[in-house]
């Protein structure tokens, strides 16, 4: 009997043990479930979302230049003299001209002049203008600057300003002139012989510096020359056979293509002034003579 009792009470106990043990299971299914349900729901709306794509920032507007330099460009090779050539705004001119200097690393002015230009300067558009600058060789190492300067007659503050080019001095060339006709400087050509300069590079290794000169000048004008009206009268593809010098007087001798198809009064007077000023600016030259494959006659004749 005792026995029994005791059975009984025993599987009673268990019994009540699996129940509880099933509810617990029960109840943790169910909180897995919620969690998973949860977590569907949720989760989308835990993810790190990306951030928006950058889009692309507005270009800072050009800068407002009043004046463009053409040449020379910065930290270009340069010697004296020097050709500034370029466009600016009217404003910049009082007069149809500006002052233009150049100064070394210590500051100190090597020389200055004027930019001119021959358009009409009473407008806001660019307008060309062109200088030639002679300054003396620096004494100090390091750049050159070169400094534009807006003509400002008032003197106030205010009104000035400037461009300024670093460059570098180079002393290995001898700077000769090389002269043409130029259609803005002379127009419509109204003196024939009047001719205008150029300057041009010679290496001060080139003994023959005349004649290099003269190469320069057979070789014509270069693209910012031509930008600039010069020009030239000599045909293309005229060479040079021989220069001499002799008692001052200088004997350049061309092929026969220097006098092909040259004709009127005009072109043969500006070809001669081309040669004979371009030889002339040498101290040894006091005149000079034309011939072609060595003939002095039926050249150069109208």
């Amino acid at each position: 009997m005792i026995i029994d009792t005791i059975y009984s009470l025993s599987s009673s106990t268990q019994t009540r043990s699996a129940i509880i043990m099933k509810h617990a299971i029960l109840r943790i299914n169910i909180m897995a479930l919620l969690i998973l349900f949860l977590t569907s729901i949720l989760a989308p709306q835990l993810k790190v979302r990306p951030e928006p794509p950058q889009l692309p920032q507005p270009k800072p507007p050009i800068e407002y230049r009043p004046i463009r330099v053409l040449t020379p460009t910065p930290n270009m090779d340069v010697y004296s003299p020097l050709t500034i050539r370029g466009e600016a705004r009217g404003f910049w001119f009082f007069e149809g001209s500006f002052p233009v200097r150049i100064v070394d690393s210590s500051g100190k002015e090597l020389g200055q002049t004027i930019a001119q230009s021959s358009a009409d300067w009473m407008t806001d558009d660019y307008i060309p203008f062109e200088a030639t600058l002679q300054f003396s060789t620096p004494k100090t190492s390091g750049p050159l600057t070169l400094i534009l300067e807006k003509d400002n007659p008032s003197g106030l503050p205010q009104h000035a300003d400037s461009i300024k080019i670093p460059l570098q001095f180079k002393d290995n060339y001898n700077w000769v002139k090389v002269y043409f006709q130029n259609e803005k400087k002379n127009p419509n050509v109204i003196d024939c012989a009047k001719v205008f300069p150029v300057m041009r590079p010679v290496p001060k290794a080139e003994k023959a510096i005349a004649r290099a000169a003269l190469g320069h000048l057979i070789g014509g004008p270069d693209e910012a020359e031509l930008s600039y009206g010069y020009f030239t009268a000599i045909p293309a593809d005229a060479g040079i056979n021989k220069l001499t010098i002799v008692n001052g007087v200088a004997y350049a001798d061309f092929n026969d293509r220097f006098n092909f198809q040259v004709g009127g009064s005009c072109q043969i007077a500006t070809i001669r002034a081309q040669v004979e000023e371009t030889l002339k600016q040498f101290p040894s030259v006091k005149s000079v003579v034309i011939s072609v494959n060595g003939q002095t006659e039926l050249i150069l004749e109208p």
